[in-house]
């Protein structure tokens, strides 16, 4: 992930240089954020000669979390900004056991399953679009968060990955609070087993409400 935040810290840096107006304005800020991780994911294991069995499930986990911000703002219309969140939420766990069906199976699948998934590091870039003065402003940004896996498997293991989305919401500011409903939609992510016999396919949204400072 970190070659990603660099590039969104450099493109941020760069249009800052480029574009700020005379009467722009930085600010640094921090922000409390809670609400519900939404995660749905499907496993696809190839059991010896009985084909492909799929284990779907979905989980809801409720967060609580802090990030921090820096923006700048361009005038009446537009502000810019990149926002870190450390999160270190659970996005879900779960525990099966599976035993060998009968002769026909080549392949010795018996053991207990469990697995478990945590998001860390969310990094996004966003832009605020005001509506006139009233303190009302449209909020879209490009959200990057990592998601490392933890399992017990009798054959195998999973990957970490790294999640892409975009999040979209709105907000009122005063001076210095800010107030934001925002909904985040990441890409879908797959992760392979080591042992190739086996893929995990999960999709992630988050739906939260925002309360920050800025100083």
């Amino acid at each position: 992930m970190k070659k990603y935040v660099l590039s969104l810290l450099s493109m941020f840096a760069l249009t800052l240089f480029v574009a700020s107006p005379s009467n722009s304005e930085m600010r640094f800020g921090i922000m409390g954020s809670f609400g519900d991780i939404e995660t749905s994911g499907t496993e696809n294991e190839e059991s010896g000669d009985k084909g492909s069995d799929a284990n779907s499930t979905s989980f809801e986990e409720f967060f609580v979390a802090a990030s921090v911000f820096a923006e700048m703002d361009l005038g009446d219309f537009l502000v810019l900004g990149v926002d870190y969140m450390p999160l270190g939420k659970e996005l879900g766990s779960g525990k099966r056991t599976d035993s060998t069906a009968d002769g026909n199976e080549t392949t010795d699948d018996t053991g207990t399953y469990s697995a478990s998934a945590e998001a860390d590091d969310m990094m996004s870039i966003y832009a605020h679009v005001n509506v006139g003065s009233s303190g009302y402003y449209g909020l879209v940004g490009y959200q990057e968060v990592d998601v490392s896996t933890s399992e017990t498997l009798p054959n195998s293991t999973y990957g970490d990955a790294s999640l892409d989305g975009m999040k979209y919401g709105l907000g009122y500011k005063t001076d210095n609070f800010r107030f934001e409903l925002v909904h985040s939609d990441f890409d879908d992510v797959t992760l392979n087993s080591t042992s190739g016999s086996s893929t995990v396919t999960a999709d992630v949204d988050a739906t939260y409400l925002s309360i920050g400072y800025n100083f």
